[in-house]
């Protein structure tokens, strides 16, 4: 097993969820409902729209031609908070992000602008037209330590300051698609807000279990009360009888539980089974190996099995007492 290669592997994504798109040298759509899209873009970045899943969904919603996916049924594998959500500040330019952080540390480019002899320090002065390059990170205060970020802006309409953003890692209930992930990505205020807020509060209404119970994911318009500007926020709802919901919830844990213990002896008798065999391949066993991997292909000198030289006994000075040999009652792995 590589060491460390792991550390920075992302999940598997199946396909995204969203409620808008940017099209190059356009205005940003908004929408008040879902599009399940693939991960591949069009060539100006407009959004691909996952028609086969689209159409199971629909479908399971048993909603109308007309009818917009306004919620989608979900559901977790993970029973934690951070196993399933992610939120972030971050300070994007273009296309590229140059500052992330977790509230309280960040991580920051340290860039040259326009060819400067020296980088800025981190600082992220820089007007459309420029030409910058990342030299380095550092490590500077994030947006609610205490002492703040000068580029965190809660203003939407001020796109070059410091926004929030969150992920949301979730299954489609009934899909028979496996093997990865549907992700929502976030850029709202409000829809943060919201989907953070209902998760540890179902965290706590289940103790601590989030796996496997349907949820729905659900956009609905809203006003602000500042300003009175419209705006689509994405939460999370749980609908049906809140006994039978818990019920449901016990029985998932319970079967989570027999299945985690009958996996644990099937473990641990695989385990004991392991530590019988012999540990040591044989010489013929690793010459098979080798040719099986390289196949017609020559194979290099460093891999090649070291054929054990034997000298017959008239090499042997004259007079010179020869040993032994042990008895086997099986022949020899070499």
């Amino acid at each position: 097993m590589i060491k460390r290669f792991t550390d920075n592997m992302r999940p598997v994504i199946l396909g995204r969820v969203k409620i808008g798109q940017w099209i190059k040298g356009k205005a940003g759509e908004r929408w008040d409902f879902f599009k399940i899209a693939k991960n591949e873009r069009g060539p100006n970045g407009e959004v691909i729209e996952d028609l086969e899943t689209t159409k199971f969904v629909r479908n399971s919603l048993k909603l109308k031609s007309d009818e917009k996916i306004t919620r989608i049924p979900i559901y977790f594998s993970g029973n934690t908070i951070e196993e399933v959500y992610d939120s972030w500040y971050s300070l994007r330019w273009g296309t590229k992000s140059y500052c992330m952080g977790d509230g309280i540390t960040a991580k920051r480019a340290n860039v040259k602008v326009n060819d400067e002899s020296e980088p800025r320090n981190g600082r992220l002065s820089m007007k459309t037209g420029d030409k910058v390059e990342i030299v380095g990170w550092l490590t500077v205060p994030c947006a609610d330590s205490e002492q703040g970020c000068p580029y965190y802006s809660r203003d939407p309409e001020l796109k070059r300051y410091c926004n929030i953003g969150s992920k949301l890692l979730f299954h489609i209930q009934g899909l028979t698609k496996r093997g990865g992930y549907f992700v929502f990505y976030n850029s709202s205020y409000h829809s943060t807000w919201k989907l953070e807020s209902g998760l540890r509060a179902f965290e706590k209404m289940f103790c601590n279990h989030l796996s496997f119970i349907p949820f729905e994911l659900v956009v609905e318009r809203e006003r602000t009360r500042q300003s009175n500007f419209e705006i689509h926020v994405v939460h999370l709802e749980l609908n049906g009888n809140f006994e039978d919901i818990r019920k449901k919830v016990i029985e998932t844990a319970t079967i989570e539980m027999h299945f985690m213990k009958e996996m644990n002896k099937i473990k641990s008798s695989a385990q004991k089974l392991i530590s019988l065999m012999p540990e040591d391949e044989s010489v013929e066993e690793g010459e098979f190996h080798t040719q099986e991997y390289y196949g017609s292909r020559d194979i290099p000198a460093d891999t090649k099995p070291v054929e054990l030289e034997k000298k017959d006994d008239i090499d042997r000075a004259e007079g010179e007492r020869v040993p032994e040999e042990p008895e086997y009652d099986d022949e020899l792995p070499f």
